[in-house]
């Protein structure tokens, strides 16, 4: 069935939809700047606004929902970007913190669900791992530095924490393995 080409371009917080997932904007309801389809929900090429958290998404919208590529804008300066389907993100998405580090993570049905790794500013790995429903499971790998990598199965809270956790030396042949007590 072809796409309603019913589309109006508003400035206006009239209908504003809300569709964010983010905690912080529960409370908040968001304006809406962009095309909007005949009954006035967002389709087409938009942006959501929560004035208070200072917070936008820009991105593609299909009968009020995100749908297609997306960037979500913290006020702290970090942002996350990735493909939404009806309206969760899906596939590999971006995180960059506002310092310039930044982490590519996969995401089913918009939880972090899969493989994830995360960079330094310059590109490095620093963080290599899995996520369960939002938390780092599984093996971690975390970089230093200097080169050297600490290595371990993580805690149910997503630290390294427990027996069996290495330290493995920049000369990749030195290893020290011990304890660790929460993380």
């Amino acid at each position: 069935m072809p796409e309603s080409h019913c589309t109006s371009e508003t400035d206006s917080d009239d209908d504003a939809c809300s569709g964010s997932d983010e905690k912080e904007d529960e409370e908040e309801e968001p304006v809406y700047q962009g095309k909007r389809s005949c009954d006035g929900a967002p389709h087409g090429r938009g942006t959501f606004f929560w004035q208070k958290a200072g917070n936008r998404f820009e991105g593609h919208f299909l009968h009020g929902k995100r749908q297609g590529r997306g960037t979500l804008y913290f006020r702290d300066g970090s942002s996350l970007s990735g493909t939404y389907v009806d309206d969760e993100l899906e596939g590999v998405a971006t995180y960059v913190y506002a310092d310039g580090r930044y982490m590519e993570a996969w995401y089913d049905n918009g939880d972090m669900n899969g493989r994830f790794t995360e960079y330094s500013p310059e590109g490095e790995v620093i963080v290599k791992g899995h996520h369960k429903d939002n938390t780092r499971s599984g093996v971690l790998y975390l970089t230093d530095e200097f080169g050297g990598t600490l290595a371990g199965v993580v805690n149910g809270e997503g630290l390294l924490s427990g027996g069996d956790i290495a330290y493995i030396y920049p000369d990749r042949r030195t290893a020290l393995v011990g304890t660790f007590e929460d993380g």
